[in-house]
């Protein structure tokens, strides 16, 4: 039914997870409603949907105990993202969340959409926002501005590839001192990151892609406390890293960054380090990777994708002076000289924790090598693609062997056949497929899988212009 202005009363909150009738959706969530259709609908004890038309866009937002699925439609697209709310214990929406997720692909999610949806002028829900997510919106540098004037308390804010955003937006979120977690991945208009050093509490920071950040001698003074770093992409020198003992960080993503040479990563001290991406740092050898690899006893993931210069001796020399194949839980080896001996390496050191495992672009990996890789039944993440020369034998072997496979991909594994994706129905923990480009393999095989899988949820198949997910 269609919600009138008139109040339909509370509701018991054992029956419906809202608590408030239709004069507070009107009042106190969506301000815009007045040029805006709005729809409620009763779909079980504990769900709720409303359907809101706003700007020729479609909002559904479902409600399931904590969860508020929200999707955005533009014609025959779907971007989906969400709000979590820790629980409904208050009259508003907003009062008890402590999280917002409106990450939006479609630009259409602006300032006014945002300030409506964050509900800014009601005082009670500010002591309790501590995360916000804004990635791909149009908002510009004044809802930076709000948010940092409204929610002093934030401890996370996400706004990746804001394209408005500007030079401007890092005075506001200096001032968010509480901030401990803080992404603004792909903002081209960032030069100065002064305005950051006075964020103390700032643990987690991802600056990647901000290709015109050229100085990092600024987060000098707060640089000892990261736990996370991610400044992949960037022009700067990162000299910067190497002056620091840097024993809390966990985790350091210095992908494409074509600066780094094998002197900077020798003496880098990272004592603690659990996880590394050093994809496309094309300088870098596979001497100096093993010196880093010999010095991290605490490295469970590691991504060496695109490193041409890592040879296949790497994986025997490696395998001989460190165990970090044996505890490895994610292993990044896309587009690489990799063969099937080195598999046969990595499978001789007995993984106990191995994961997830890329191999993608690998030319010279055959069948020969997925029946190594079959015998790591931990595996629950694997990339084939582009592996030209393996066939259904292997990818039946892979089938049989791996009980936990969640996700798979064979994108542009031009040999696998019908046959092939058949042999993948004793795989009933997959989840998602991935076999786009792959000629020899047709629709009534694709369907034939997904209807066998109950659990497969995603499937990625392109053939002449067609997808099917």
């Amino acid at each position: 039914a269609v919600v009138s202005t008139q109040s339909t009363g509370m509701r018991n909150c054992s029956e419906v997870d809202i608590l408030y009738g239709a004069e507070d959706w009107e009042e106190s969530l969506f301000p815009f409603l007045q040029e805006s259709k709005v729809k409620i609908m009763r779909i079980m004890n504990s769900i709720c949907k409303i359907e809101l038309f706003y700007r020729h866009c479609t909002f559904d937002v479902s409600f399931k105990k904590c969860h508020i699925m929200y999707t955005v439609k533009e014609g025959r697209y779907a971007h989906q993202s969400s709000i979590k709310v820790n629980k409904f214990c208050h009259k508003r929406l907003f009062e008890s969340s402590n999280c917002v997720n409106l990450s939006e692909k479609s630009k259409r999610i602006d300032d006014s959409v945002v300030n409506a949806l964050l509900c800014f002028q009601h005082n009670s829900c500010l002591s309790n926002m501590s995360q916000i997510t804004l990635d791909g919106t149009n908002i510009s540098d004044e809802t930076i501005f709000t948010i940092a004037n409204c929610f002093q308390n934030l401890h996370f804010l996400s706004l990746n590839g804001c394209s408005n955003l500007s030079q401007r937006c890092l005075n506001a979120i200096g001032n968010l001192t509480s901030l401990n977690t803080l992404s603004i991945a792909g903002l081209k208009d960032l030069i100065n990151l002064v305005p950051l050093s006075g964020l103390r509490n700032l643990r987690h920071l991802n600056i990647s892609n901000c290709k015109r950040v050229n100085d990092l001698t600024c987060l000098m003074e707060i640089m000892h406390n990261f736990i996370s770093l991610n400044v992949s992409g960037i022009p700067a020198s990162l000299e910067v890293l190497s002056v620091f003992d840097l024993h809390n960080l966990r985790e350091l993503y210095i992908q494409c960054c074509y600066q780094v040479s094998d002197g900077l990563l020798g003496r880098l001290n990272l004592p603690n380090l659990s996880k590394l991406n050093i994809s496309s740092c094309v300088r870098i050898t596979d001497k100096m990777i093993r010196n880093v690899i010999c010095r991290s006893d605490r490295l469970i993931s590691i991504n060496l994708s695109w490193l041409k210069k890592v040879t296949p001796s790497f994986f025997e020399e490696t395998a001989l002076t460190s165990n970090i194949f044996w505890r490895i839980e994610s292993l990044f080896l896309c587009n690489m000289n990799l063969t099937n001996e080195c598999l046969s390496i990595i499978q001789s050191c007995q993984p106990m924790a191995l994961r997830t495992l890329h191999i993608s672009m690998c030319k010279e990996i055959s069948d020969k090598g997925l029946l190594k890789i079959a015998q790591i039944p931990t595996i629950q993440d694997l990339d084939l693609s582009h592996l030209c020369k393996i066939t259904d034998v292997g990818l039946k072997v892979i089938a049989n062997r791996l009980n936990r496979l969640r996700i798979l991909k064979v994108t542009g594994c031009i040999t696998i056949t019908d046959n092939g994706i058949k042999s993948l129905h004793v795989c009933r923990n997959l989840h998602t497929l991935e076999c786009a480009q792959c000629s020899q393999i047709t629709n009534k095989a694709v369907d034939l899988l997904c209807e066998t899988l109950p659990k497969l949820q995603s499937v990625v198949f392109v053939k002449k212009l067609a997808v099917v997910i």
